[in-house]
């Protein structure tokens, strides 16, 4: 009979591991396609764009200053802390050491393709935070569920105005690996070392403050929304609420200390924006969320456009008639009194923003500009249904981290909405096989398009010989 029970206790283990070992091998060829694929990309680009190009000009030369030990120069034209290129320096030292052993020239010690590597090592992060992430959100066992969440990571990671990015040299895969690091260990409740996350990740990007204050708001809020719901009396209620507060402190207390030292830095700085702030001036640009809902929309149609999703807009449409209207009419004077050009948008032909622009969100042809405005009501509607696994104390914070970050912008940049876009992304509850491969096929597609025309179809411009590339 024991041996029996054992042979019974065997079996159902081999069954059991059976499904894992499956997911392994499934995972491993995701894995070894995608790496492979990183790798690819970043040799060819390598290859056929030597020197630094656009903003990498003022990177690359900030860095280079540290591989020279000459940490007091800093390049007017940056506007970020200086994080990656402190990151660079740190992990790529050993080997600039052993490329260039007794050199001076930071051209030599630090080349670009070596400086460039360090976005390569943020996009294999940022795709497995992303898999841990919804892995801990979702709790999928089953191992189809597991695959699906893979894929999904993997596709994410692939969003166009983030993908690009990775085989460059700019902050923006640095910034997103240390918000998801955040972001993660939020949700598993390790606050402390959430709140040390959020700190590093200011040294990317000054505006990552805002995640910080969300994923602290979220938690301040949800204990106090446990010390309300504790007071069936309304008489304890004041006492349950102050009983709360060393709470709060306790869990918190490194937010607090990443809050105090964000405000000392502005206090010294004078400001947000570090360097070239005639340039980056905090403004009222309400377009900004046009903007942002175009993005959503473009990158997220798949979701988007989901059957049901257009069911439950024209819906809203019929049953809600003078809440659209309303909101119509104020997307109406947004699109035409608040839709103003930065300067940098309209003198740089290089970005496909200004086509975007050109031929669509600032068109001269009004039927083309606000066709705009069902677009961002369907966008939206769908932007908050698809959250509908989170509390509206959750959805609320959100859009109003996505306000505070992207409407005191006056330049449309696209990769200043992907941690708002990923951050989405990661939380909608959507399970359809059908949009996830759309999603991906999109994905692959624009990407292939992109890189294609920064790789191989470079330009110039009248009165120079400079080869000037497309790029996001």
């Amino acid at each position: 009979m024991s041996q029996f029970s054992d042979t019974v206790k065997t079996n159902g283990s081999a069954t059991q591991l059976q499904p894992d070992h499956l997911f392994n091998k499934i995972a491993a060829i995701i894995g070894f396609t995608y790496l492979t694929s990183l790798l690819s990309i970043y040799m060819l680009v390598n290859e056929e764009v030597q020197e630094p190009y656009m903003d990498e000009i003022f990177h690359i030369q900030q860095v280079r200053s540290y591989c020279v030990h000459n940490f007091t120069y800093w390049n007017p034209k940056i506007t970020t802390p200086p994080g990656l290129y402190f990151t660079t320096w740190v992990l790529f030292k050993p080997v600039s050491e052993l490329i260039a052993f007794a050199e001076e020239d930071p051209n030599r010690k630090c080349p670009v393709p070596l400086v460039r590597f360090i976005n390569l090592l943020f996009a294999v992060g940022n795709v497995l935070l992303m898999y841990l992430i919804s892995s801990k959100q979702n709790k999928y066992t089953a191992r189809m569920s597991r695959i699906k969440t893979l894929v999904s990571a993997v596709s994410l990671s692939t969003t166009p105005a983030l993908f690009f990015f990775n085989f460059l040299f700019y902050t923006d895969s640095g910034s997103l690996f240390f918000i998801l690091a955040m972001y993660f260990m939020h949700i598993s409740d390790r606050t402390w070392t959430a709140s040390l996350l959020g700190l590093v990740s200011l040294f990317f990007r000054q505006t990552n403050i805002v995640w910080c204050f969300f994923f602290a708001s979220y938690s301040s809020l949800k204990i106090l929304q446990s010390a309300l719901e504790r007071s069936k009396k309304r008489s304890r209620l004041l006492s349950n609420l102050i009983s709360s507060i060393p709470q709060i402190l306790l869990s918190l207390g490194g937010y607090l200390i990443t809050g105090l030292l964000f405000g000392l830095f502005l206090y010294y700085n004078q400001g947000i924006v570090l360097g070239d702030r005639s340039a980056h001036q905090a403004t009222f640009h309400l377009a900004q969320i046009v903007y942002f809902l175009f993005f959503t929309c473009l990158f997220a149609a798949p979701w988007i456009l989901l059957i049901n999703n257009l069911r439950r807009f024209i819906l809203y449409c019929y049953q809600k008639s003078t809440t659209v209207i309303i909101i119509s009419i104020a997307l109406f004077l947004i699109i035409k009194y608040q839709n103003s050009p930065h300067s940098y948008l309209l003198a740089d032909n290089r970005h496909y923003t200004f086509y975007l622009w050109r031929r669509i969100l600032g068109s001269e042809k009004y039927f083309i500009r606000f066709s705009l405005i069902p677009v961002c009501l369907l966008t939206s509607l769908s932007f908050i249904s698809l959250l509908h696994r989170k509390d509206n104390i959750w959805k609320c914070l959100f859009i109003l981290s996505i306000c505070i970050i992207t409407i005191p912008q006056e330049l449309l940049e696209f990769r200043y909405f992907v941690p708002a876009f990923v951050i989405w992304r990661l939380n909608i509850a959507s399970n359809s096989s059908m949009s996830l491969t759309l999603e991906l096929a999109f994905n692959i597609f624009i990407n292939s398009l992109t890189l294609y025309m920064f790789i191989l179809r470079p330009f110039k411009w009248p009165n120079s010989n400079e080869l000037q590339r497309f790029m996001w």
